[in-house]
């Protein structure tokens, strides 16, 4: 299922052992056919062309920069390369920490009053990061240098004394890629959020994604259907049904690919680029009183509000994988639970691209559809 060939640097030696025609590519990928001759050897630059697709950088926007230079909680860190790593570290006091990793043609310039609004309605501190390549940060964008920037990035609060237990990984689109990496390999993560999440980069491609990323294995990046099933903390899903940039189906698969996914959150209608930021926002501080990370107005240090998220996470894994092996053993699927969420106070005011009947709630098993979500609610008025 998967293709050998060596990777060195940027170059991929792929064996294709049958006529491309037989891959079932569209017009944009006939390029494979001329080159793919039955039997032969197909030297190809991917890695140079995969970068250029993947990490669009964003135009620079001077004033958006010099806002972002002003700030006194703006900083650079550094990756085991030596590259410089533009940071932004919003500190309001709160005990729990929210590391958010953004998505693509966006930069912390960009997303400076979004990183507030996150704050303030999450009530927690956020540490964000540029990726390699882009906005102030050094290097060039690619799928390793995602990885160095937020190991750094994790590093850094770690060296805060910023117990793992009060941290949440927040990836979004492309970002989704090293939040997922960071989290399967550091288990003492308390949770973790993917917004517009993808299963990899050649996946996305309409009609033959699937195809595509077992073709150009070696060049396809960021493989998050490999690496999903091994995080083993909460895990939230949140995705816009007629999202035409990563499909809607992405975020199902990841959602039904975790260990310990909680009830997911499904916004009709939204595309990739309109899903309503602040309702978003309000789900995922939902989402961190679920995990019982502590505010400050709780009292008492930050150990021990490590230690409660800490017991209050392992009984949250506990009862999942409990609840997996009594649905393994009865021989059930999940069934619907459907219904709308109630907004939190003050949440009225912001949907204004979405209507509140258009939030739908899924369930670990199914992506449910606005239709059912308008009858169950017509139900639960009966």
């Amino acid at each position: 299922d998967k293709f050998s060939g060596p990777l060195a640097n940027s170059h991929v030696t792929f064996w294709l052992p049958w006529p491309g025609r037989h891959l079932g590519l569209p017009k944009g990928w006939r390029i494979l056919e001329l080159l793919a001759p039955a039997g032969c050897t197909v030297f190809r630059t991917m890695g140079c062309v995969v970068s250029a697709l993947a990490f669009p950088v964003p135009l620079e926007n001077e004033h958006l920069v010099e806002e972002l230079r002003q700030r006194p909680d703006f900083m650079f860190l550094e990756t085991e390369d030596g590259e410089s790593i533009a940071t932004l570290h919003i500190r309001r006091g709160f005990s729990r920490t929210i590391l958010f990793s953004h998505g693509n043609c966006e930069d912390l310039s960009t997303m400076l009053h979004g990183l507030d609004s996150m704050a303030t309605i999450c009530e927690a501190d956020i540490l964000a990061y540029d990726y390699c390549g882009y906005g102030l940060s050094d290097g060039a964008a690619s799928e390793e240098g995602c990885y160095a920037a937020i190991n750094a990035a994790y590093e850094y609060l770690t060296e805060l004394d910023r117990p793992p237990a009060l941290i949440v990984a927040v990836g979004e689109s492309i970002g989704s890629g090293p939040t997922i990496d960071l989290v399967r390999r550091n288990t003492e993560i308390n949770g973790m959020v993917l917004l517009m999440p993808f299963e990899s980069a050649a996946r996305t491609v309409k009609s033959c994604g699937l195809t595509l990323s077992k073709t150009l294995y070696c060049a396809d990046i960021f493989r998050n259907y490999e690496k999903i099933a091994d995080v083993e903390c909460p895990v939230l899903v949140m995705h816009g049904t007629a999202d035409q940039v990563v499909p809607f189906e992405h975020g199902v698969a990841l959602h039904r690919a975790c260990r310990n996914a909680v009830e997911p959150l499904w916004i009709s209608g939204c595309d990739h680029h309109d899903m309503p930021w602040e309702v978003c926002m309000h789900r995922i501080a939902d989402f961190l009183d679920h995990l019982a990370i502590g505010r400050p107005e709780e009292g008492g240090s930050a150990s021990q509000a490590a230690a409660a998220a800490a017991s209050a996470g392992a009984t949250l894994r506990a009862a999942a994988a409990a609840a997996a092996s009594a649905r393994a053993t009865a021989g059930q699927v999940e069934g619907r639970a459907t219904g709308i969420r109630p907004l939190r106070a003050g949440q009225q005011n912001s949907l204004s691209t979405v209507s509140r009947r258009d939030l739908v709630v899924g369930t670990a098993g199914t992506a449910d559809t606005a239709e059912s979500a308008h009858s169950d609610e017509r139900n639960l008025k009966k």
